[in-house]
């Protein structure tokens, strides 16, 4: 048994449940934050938001006149719902997806339409999805929250998706991790929107900043469901930021996988089932109810998705737990705490 040293203090709390990152924003980040912290009386500042933008369009590698950013990913699949209830189409996802997006399809009234993953390898079956989107929105994360496996990697499909349906949605808010991007798709399919963040791979989760890659006619059927500078100055500082320090962003990333990867293995090693990951997070079965696990972990000072918790996850993967790669120090603390917990299980 890998021995638990990790001393948990009063107040301690180390949060593996939020899929956040474990290094703090750039420094540049910080310090174009103060530089424009006092203009932030102001909508928008037209030399930082064009800065930002150049920028931007730099490290996607795309023409501006296909990108729009927004205040965190997860306004643009709100704003995904919004569109999909104006127009009175099904949202069709794969199964399991990215959890509070059935909450919000059912407040919005949008019928969500289920293509189930493959119960031993949670990969998708393209035939399945080609015939439920035909004529819906379609949207997947890729890789896959919660299962953390990369679905597609076919432009041959994504073509396809883009002819039966009424539009395609992917996610591509662990793109850093997985190294596999169809944003140049949009050039040619009008239809198609590609989701990103800075939450993850740039350690921003905080300003709440994403964009959006966009095909031109998708693009300007959402613009009219958008009131306008919704996204901050601050926001877009730090973006520049941290758009000004890819190369330390990449090394960092290549940190977290080491730890990723490094973690599954030793959780194999002790028999624990750990899905392929190619984002910053595990998805575990624990092979016993999340729940007790979940309270286990937190005694120690853990915190982690359970997904027994998720109204509408929790009758199929009762077992299961999300965990968010930290840094080697957290890692061996949980997988030895996680350790510990599962032999009392076994006894």
């Amino acid at each position: 048994m890998i021995a638990v040293c990790h001393i948990v203090s009063r107040g301690f709390s180390l949060r593996l449940s939020l899929n956040e990152s474990p290094f703090p924003p750039e420094e540049e980040s910080l310090s174009l934050l103060a530089r424009y912290g006092s203009r932030a009386n102001l909508y928008i500042i037209e030399e930082l938001h064009r800065d930002f933008m150049e920028a931007l369009s730099r490290y996607v590698g795309i023409d501006e006149e296909f990108l729009d950013v927004y205040p965190g990913s997860s306004y643009l699949i709100v704003l995904m719902l919004i569109y999909a209830k104006v127009r009175g189409l099904p949202l069709v996802m794969p199964y399991p997806s990215f959890h509070p997006i059935y909450r919000l399809a059912g407040e919005f009234g949008v019928e969500v339409v289920n293509v189930p993953l493959g119960n031993g390898d949670f990969s998708l079956d393209p035939s399945l999805l080609l015939e439920a989107g035909r004529g819906k929105i379609v949207y997947f994360s890729n890789p896959n929250n919660p299962t953390s496996n990369l679905l597609v990697s076919d432009v041959g499909l994504v073509r396809e998706l883009s002819e039966e349906a009424d539009s395609v949605f992917i996610d591509e808010a662990y793109y850093e991790f997985s190294g596999v991007t169809l944003k140049d798709l949009v050039r040619e399919l009008g239809n198609l929107v590609i989701v990103r963040t800075f939450s993850k791979a740039f350690s921003l989760a905080g300003i709440r900043l994403g964009y959006g890659i966009l095909g031109d006619v998708i693009r300007r059927r959402l613009k009219r469901l958008r009131i306008g500078y919704e996204v901050s100055v601050l926001s877009e500082a730090m973006g520049l930021g941290a758009l000004r320090s890819v190369e330390r962003m990449r090394e960092r990333v290549k940190e977290i996988c080491r730890v990723r990867d490094s973690s599954i293995s030793q959780l194999r090693m002790l028999g624990v089932r750990v899905a392929e990951s190619r984002t910053n997070f595990l998805f575990i079965d624990v092979g016993t109810d999340c729940r007790y696990v979940r309270d286990e972990l937190k005694a120690r000072g853990i915190e982690v998705l359970c997904f027994r918790d998720v109204e509408v996850l929790g009758k199929d993967f009762p077992t299961f737990i999300r965990v968010t790669v930290g840094s080697e120090k957290d890692m061996r603390y949980f997988t030895a705490s996680l350790e510990e917990i599962l032999s009392r299980v076994s006894r």
